[in-house]
């Protein structure tokens, strides 16, 4: 049997041996998130996991539509509407993020009050950038796929919304009655 490398396989190598810090560091990234999370209750970071999903999410959008031409996104962006409405929608999942890594994952100390008090008016935004972008994306490609996509990630992005709301009620009636 011969066990030397193709030439796919060659080139491929050399790549990820290129990419190889990038790749260790997201790596390392990965573990940490999967330890923070991991090493509590894993109940109590679920809605955690959704909003740094959700805002990920909208901050890939925008990079997709920014960086790849001929991906569905960018055909959205490809009017003056669109490009308003993509970078709105990165900047929006900038701050889901951002949000998400003081107020959920750093310590205590670190809290950011207000941002976490109006927390609802960013998944409010996220579903306004997106329902924003189904009509603009009707209006630029008359795409039904494009379509279906931005009205499923409004969806979804209100009822994360609603499921946040009612478990943070939620938390903050038990502090109120335990305190």
């Amino acid at each position: 049997m011969d066990t030397r490398r193709s030439v796919h396989t060659e080139s491929l190598f050399r790549y990820w041996k290129k990419q190889n810090s990038f790749f260790a560091s997201f790596s390392q990234v990965l573990f940490w998130v999967y330890f923070i999370t991991m090493n509590r209750r894993l109940s109590d970071y679920a809605l955690t996991v959704l909003r740094m999903y959700m805002g990920g999410n909208a901050v890939l959008s925008w990079y997709n539509a920014m960086n790849e031409p001929s991906s569905m996104i960018a055909r959205t962006s490809n009017t003056f509407d669109g490009t308003l409405l993509i970078w709105a929608l990165g900047a929006v999942g900038a701050a889901m993020v951002i949000d998400v890594i003081i107020n959920d994952l750093m310590p205590q100390s670190f809290k950011w009050g207000r941002a976490l008090k109006y927390r609802h008016y960013l998944f409010a935004a996220l579903a306004a950038s997106y329902v924003a972008q189904l009509f603009a994306a009707d209006m630029a490609s008359h795409s039904n796929g494009l379509g279906i996509t931005w009205a499923w990630h409004a969806g979804m992005t209100m009822i994360a919304s609603f499921v946040d709301a009612k478990k943070r009620s939620r938390d903050a009636g038990c502090a109120m009655l335990y305190n």
